[in-house]
């Protein structure tokens, strides 16, 4: 399912995750009727766990999107970019964000901030991670 959708200098980038719920997934589409899904690669893997992406926002740089993976504990928010909506990177792990989850994100004169719930699942606290441009 797409989760969020965005748009771009050349259309719209949207994310979400696969059926099975065990990979992240994105598409980019030039008018919004026609869509090509983004190639599959260990980016948006996570060893057959789940993995998702929630929220995607367009900036000067690129597209960032955020969500959340599962680690056998309370799981890590995700980040991922790319530059054209096809080729992603994910960000390594950061440690502020064992424990999250992100849902949301803007782009805005210092970099991305995300949104979301820390905590997870037990003691969900709504929280703000302010990431690098």
């Amino acid at each position: 399912p797409m989760r969020a959708v965005t748009a771009t200098a050349s259309g719209f980038a949207a994310v979400g995750f696969g059926a099975s719920d065990d990979r992240a997934a994105a598409w980019i589409s030039p008018d919004g009727l026609t869509w090509q899904t983004a190639p599959d690669g260990a980016v948006f893997a996570n060893h057959t766990l789940p993995i998702r992406m929630a929220a995607v926002a367009a900036g000067p740089a690129g597209l960032v999107a955020v969500g959340w993976k599962s680690d056998g504990g309370n799981g890590s928010g995700t980040v991922w970019r790319s530059a054209d909506g096809l080729a992603w990177q994910r960000d390594p792990v950061q440690a502020s964000l064992t424990g999250g989850e992100l849902n949301g994100v803007a782009i805005g004169p210092h970099g991305p901030i995300g949104a979301g719930i820390a905590g997870y699942p037990d003691i969900d606290q709504a929280s703000v991670w302010l990431g690098p441009p």
